[in-house]
This record gives structure tokens, sequence and C-alpha cells, in this order.
């Protein structure tokens, strides 16, 4: 008589999911690896992590496998998923809320009163991009210093970085 080891079956979970997920920056994610039979080994790229896995990611691709050990009567088995981490949008609206700003020191309308108002580009991007301020389409010093009457279209741009999308306001 011959009888066969029996196959195992891997759970692996990504937010409570058993299937790829795209996030974003700043998300937290939860990864978890459970085995019916034998020991479960949890990797992320080929790197074993703690089982679970609660983190917050770098923008990036990563590949997580299960491996279940099985055990006297139970076959090994495994399973992958991969998490696909997005970087954030620099407009408020990301997990973290990051923003770009431009302030006027005397408000967007104001009366001529021979003292020059400071124009700022600014963001709370903790990667610290590049900002660009431009004046009617042309780049200026950041700060600028209003001194003329008139009417100035201003835009603070900040570049793309590790893990966040590049911003402007206006």
């Amino acid at each position: 008589v011959t009888i066969n080891s029996a196959s195992s079956t891997p759970m692996l979970t990504i937010n409570g999911a058993d299937a790829d997920l795209i996030s974003t920056y700043g998300e937290e994610t939860t990864v978890l690896g459970t085995c019916d039979y034998g020991t479960a080994t949890l990797t992320r790229d080929s790197i074993a992590v703690s089982n679970p896995e609660v983190a917050k990611l770098s923008a990036g691709s990563y590949l997580y496998e299960l491996a279940c050990s099985g055990d006297s009567n139970h076959l090994p088995s495994s399973s992958s998923h991969t998490l696909t981490v997005q970087k954030s949008p620099s407009d408020g609206n990301g997990p973290d809320g990051v923003n770009v700003t431009i302030t006027s020191s005397k408000g967007s309308i104001f009366t001529y009163d021979g003292t020059p108002s400071k124009v700022d580009c600014s963001t709370d991007n903790p990667e610290t991009p590049a900002l660009t301020l431009t004046k009617d389409g042309n780049p200026v010093l950041n700060p600028d210093y209003v001194t003329d009457v008139g009417t100035y279209n201003y835009e603070c741009s900040a570049a793309e970085t590790a893990n966040y999308l590049p911003g402007s306001a206006l």
C-alpha cells in the first residue's frame, strides 16, 4: 500500500486580500502568511521579514513570498504576491498630506504702499525637493520681492523625489 503526502494550502494576504496590491507611499500595509501545515516563512524580495509584516514602504515594487514547510503527511507549498507602492502626490491629497504652497506677505491683492511684498515658494515634503518659483512664466529667485504696481502670475513647482510626484501651486 502506498500513501502519498497530501498537499498543503498557503494563504498570503496583503491588507486582508489574497491578491497583488497597489498602494501609495505613506500608507501602511499588512502582509500576513499562514500555513495549514508546517512552518510559515515570509520574505520580501528574498529577505526574511516578520510575519505579519506591518510597514510603510518606500515607493517601489516588492515581491512577497510565503513558504510553508509542510509536515510528515503534507507537502511543502508556497505563494507569492507583489506589492507596488506608488509615489505620493504633492497636492495635499496623499496619505501624508504633503503640499506645495505659494504665499505673499501682503496677500494676493493689495494697494501699493512703497514697501515690497515677499512672494515665497515652499513645500512640507520631508524629502526637500528642488523648488522653482516663476513670475509670469519666467524663473525668479525664491523668495521674490514685488515692488512695482501690476498683476503678476506666480507658480511654485516642486521637483519629483524618491517617494513624491512633482507638485505645483499658483
